[in-house]
């Protein structure tokens, strides 16, 4: 087999893949220089330097602001080395900080440039290689999980040499995101209950479904991601359901405190069942951050696991139950309407997470056994950088008091209806709307009937 030529970086020494790139340093009198001074050795107008190495020379030269531009004289290029000069002009430069508009950031790694760089020095353990720096190894993971872009893709997209290459910066970059990053921004062990009462627990929660100032309200959810179907028959059978297999621990204002998970969605793995198991299982030390009292306010899904969350000295808020009746007494309805007025929440944090798109796609089977991770490194991007639901978490009060009069009115309407029509059953039947004229509604207005 012919010998594949093998080329080392003049600079630092590094060796060049057949198929990495590489940039002849022939081509400008400027970087021969550049490369002279920093070396201290003679520079060859046949030498290479690597893709890392002609990085931190376009940002000198940028810093210097064109001061040497009368060095940079084109010295004997040849074809080959045009193109790849051509090649860099088009690619995304994310090794230089200034080089991509701020869109241009948000679009690729879902952070602004701003979040980007303060994520960049949070990543303490990694370190710059031959193959890439920091900088482009961080981009093309979060691009990975933003845009869910396939590994080949984004060797194309980077320059890379394959695929492999790809899931091995992933893989490390991965592994520093759950060592410098998660541990300070998911998780139980991250953040106090008194945080969570001070910063997070919003005032239309804590009033109408609290007793006093020191019980903590959480919102039990879960959610799901599509997999694979799977050549093993067991892993087929338990991942075959519609019903959600991730659970998450928010706070009222859409933080999330935790998520714990993953879990098959068979029968025997129902919300209920789970929640019970991380219960009883004391899942993160749960138990220890819980108080006695602390309100959990669940869905119906989480009905049958309420008796034990009650023995643990919990309290549970959930909507009411029809027990085989057509429609909610007045009364119970209201009290329901509490328990959905603080649960939206779930679903601005849901689609929050479905908009990294690796988790609202189908996830290939080899990446299921990474999902805990996965998730726990969004859940932490969200908490660190994006807004939460709710911005100031004292307003709402005029909300709450007009609530608490409202809890215990009748309805008016079906009263109405019924001494008109002399009966409780009410029969529907249809009607032009072009008849009835409904006045404008203000946004205002709007506020107040749905609050």
């Amino acid at each position: 087999m012919p010998r594949e030529e093998c080329y080392r970086c003049f600079w630092c020494e590094g060796q060049i893949n057949h198929g990495d790139r590489k940039y002849w340093v022939g081509g400008s009198l400027l970087l021969r220089v550049f490369l002279a001074a920093n070396s201290g050795r003679r520079v060859n107008p046949d030498d290479s330097i690597c893709g890392v190495c002609r990085r931190r020379y376009d940002r000198w030269r940028k810093v210097m602001q064109n001061d040497f531009d009368h060095l940079d004289v084109p010295v004997n290029k040849t074809d080959s080395q045009e193109n790849e000069e051509s090649m860099h002009a088009g690619s995304l430069d994310f090794d230089d900080p200034g080089a991509l508009e701020n869109e241009t950031y948000k679009t690729i790694t879902g952070l602004d440039r701003d979040h980007f760089n303060d994520l960049l020095d949070k990543l303490t353990t990694m370190r710059n290689s031959r193959l890439r720096s920091v900088r482009v190894a961080l981009t093309i993971f979060l691009a990975k999980i933003r845009l869910a872009l396939s590994n080949r893709v984004l060797a194309c997209v980077f320059r890379l040499a394959s695929k492999r290459s790809v899931a091995r910066i992933c893989h490390q970059v991965r592994v520093v995101f759950m060592q410098d990053l998660v541990p300070y921004h998911v998780g139980f062990q991250h953040v106090s209950r008194e945080t969570i009462l001070a910063q997070h627990q919003t005032t239309v929660v804590t009033e109408p479904l609290t007793n006093g100032r020191d019980q903590v309200v959480l919102i039990a959810d879960g959610t799901y991601f599509f997999c694979q179907k799977s050549s093993n028959n067991e892993f087929q059978r338990r991942t075959y359901s519609q019903h959600e297999h991730r659970h998450l621990v928010k706070s009222m204002d859409g933080y999330i405190i935790s998520s714990l998970g993953p879990f098959f969605t068979d029968s025997l793995n129902n919300d209920a069942a789970i929640l019970k198991h991380c219960m009883l299982n004391n899942e993160q030390d749960v138990l220890s951050w819980l108080h006695d009292n602390d309100v959990l306010v669940l869905d119906r899904w989480f009905r049958d696991t309420v008796n034990t969350l009650y023995r643990l000295g919990l309290q549970v808020v959930m909507p009411g139950f029809l027990h085989n009746k057509k429609q909610l007494p007045a009364d119970d309805a209201n009290r329901t309407r509490f328990v959905t007025k603080n649960r939206w929440v779930i679903e601005s944090v849901n689609g929050k997470i479905k908009q990294w798109k690796f988790m609202a796609q189908v996830i290939q089977n080899s990446t299921i056994r990474f999902i805990s991770d996965y998730l726990d490194i969004i859940c932490a991007l969200i908490n660190k950088y994006q807004c939460p639901a709710v911005k100031d978490i004292e307003s709402g009060r005029e909300i709450v008091m007009k609530m608490r009069e409202m809890l215990t009115t009748e309805n008016r309407l079906q009263e109405r209806l019924a001494k008109h029509t002399g009966t409780t059953s009410l029969h529907w039947s249809e009607h032009n709307a072009a008849n009835f004229q409904s006045p404008p509604l203000t946004k205002e207005n709007i506020r107040d009937l749905t609050f």
